[in-house]
C-alpha cells in the first residue's frame, strides 16, 4: 500500500508553483490575530498527532520556521498562527 506524502498529510505543507520549491507554511493570510492563533493551533496539534509517522529525520519543524518567516512583512493573522502552532508544540514538549 502507497504511503501518503507529507502534503497529504499535513495540509499546511503546499507546492510553491512559483519557486517550485514546497512551502511549509502554507495557511491563509487573512483574519485577524486571533483567528490566526486558533489556526495555527489546530494545525500544531495535526502535527502533534502525525509526528511519529513522518519519516525519520525529515527537517518539517525547521522548514515551518523558515517558511513561516520567509517574507519580510508578517501579517496579524500569520503571526498568530506561528504563535499558536508552537505554542502548541511548546505545551506538548512540557506535558512529556
Amino acid at each position: 500500500m502507497k504511503q501518503p506524502t507529507i502534503r497529504k498529510i499535513l495540509p499546511f505543507i503546499k507546492k510553491d508553483r512559483q519557486k517550485k520549491t514546497a512551502s511549509y507554511w502554507s495557511f491563509p493570510n487573512k483574519g485577524t490575530y486571533e483567528d490566526g492563533v486558533l489556526l495555527g493551533t489546530e494545525m500544531g496539534r495535526l502535527y502533534l498527532k502525525e509526528v511519529n509517522t513522518l519519516p525519520p529525520h525529515s527537517p518539517i519543524l525547521p522548514m515551518c520556521v523558515l517558511s513561516a518567516v520567509d517574507n519580510d512583512k508578517i501579517s496579524s493573522a500569520k503571526h498568530g498562527q506561528i504563535v499558536g502552532f508552537f505554542t502548541e508544540i511548546e505545551l506538548a514538549l512540557k506535558s512529556r
